[in-house]
């Protein structure tokens, strides 16, 4: 008796790398946007954006709680962050949701024909190889913008000078912090010199090893800072990731145009977005599903790879896929907004 109270207790109440995906919430944008300096207007209906409530790290008791739940998904943790740890996890996603939002703000106003300016800024660390040679000098979140003196503006950029370097050649590296405001625009601090060796390029994903290659061991993007004809700000608190940047795109549209796009509706969406327009899948959208369907929303647009998966959930509300803006536009459209 006392073996199975004592194996039940630690079961019940042990931490197990576990993580709980659960529906969250179907909020509306239009209160966490803040427009200055430009006219903004107020319609009728609203555009949801939607998030999932995820548990790391649960309990026993959580775990099977989360299994026996229909509207619950249990999965090891390493399937949910893979091989980062709780701080470069975290960084990934404040580094998402300030994208995200970049994104949505500059894609609005071009697309309603605001002239809105780039310019390159550096090499954007977005992933760490754990073991590398940046492992432990660089994190996510970090922008490279000089390598041995010379000024570095983008991703590919910091490939070609790299690509002039040997394994084991001392490179001395002009590297700006990561910040964690999720603000849409960040001001780059003070850039630090930070010197790595490089290795040789390690055999990935079935391509062998390149011994004469050199490797430093990140995954970089372009860093581009716009200037916006006018100040605008999204207050998403504490929520992290991309999901919402389609529901984004389409509140600023919303409320950068006289007439709205809405007509009434409640409108639900996730995806990505990209300065292209395109809509990217987000994970979690059987929970996001659940979290729609409990709101009373008209319509949820979700990306087309996922469709399938927020079909299964959504019960008689209606679900449409989108791929771009536009096909996002052109729904609403139809609904009478």
């Amino acid at each position: 008796m006392l073996v199975v109270v004592a194996t039940g207790f630690v079961v019940g109440f042990e931490r197990f790398p576990y993580t709980v995906l659960a529906p969250g919430s179907a909020t509306a944008g239009e209160p966490l946007v803040k427009i200055t300096g430009h006219p903004s207007y107020h319609h009728r209906g609203a555009l949801l954006f939607v998030t999932v409530n995820v548990r790391d790290r649960v309990s026993g008791a959580e775990a099977v709680y989360g299994w026996l739940r229909g509207d619950q998904a249990v999965f090891p943790s390493n399937d949910v962050v893979g091989t980062h740890t709780p701080e470069e996890d975290f960084r990934t996603g404040v580094l998402e949701m300030r994208v995200s939002k970049q994104a949505a703000v500059v894609l609005a106003m071009r697309h309603l024909g605001l002239h809105v300016g780039e310019t390159d800024r550096g090499a954007l660390v977005t992933d760490i190889v754990h073991g590398s040679p940046a492992d432990g000098h660089i994190g996510i979140g970090d922008t490279i913008v000089g390598i041995d003196g010379r000024t570095v503006t983008t991703s590919d950029a910091l490939r070609l000078l790299l690509a002039a370097h040997h394994p084991g050649d001392t490179v001395h590296l002009a590297v700006r912090r990561f910040r964690q405001s999720t603000a849409v625009a960040v001001p780059l601090g003070t850039a630090q010199d930070v010197t790595v060796k490089l290795a040789s390029f390690p055999a990935d994903g079935g391509q062998p090893a390149q011994p004469n290659r050199a490797f430093l061991g990140i995954t970089p993007v372009t860093d581009a800072a716009f200037t916006l004809p006018f100040p605008v700000d999204i207050d998403t608190g504490p929520v992290g990731g991309p999901s919402a940047g389609l529901a984004f795109t389409l509140t600023l549209i919303d409320r950068l145009s006289p007439a709205g796009i809405l007509h009434g509706h409640k409108v639900a969406a996730t995806g990505t977005i990209d300065l292209e327009g395109r809509v990217g899948p987000v994970g979690g959208v059987p929970q996001k599903t659940i979290a729609v369907r409990r709101s009373g929303a008209d319509i949820f647009l979700v990306p087309s790879a996922e469709y399938a998966q927020a079909r299964a959930e959504a019960g008689s509300m209606r679900v449409v896929k989108v791929d771009t803006l536009d096909q996002a536009l052109k729904i609403i459209e139809q609904l009478g907004g």
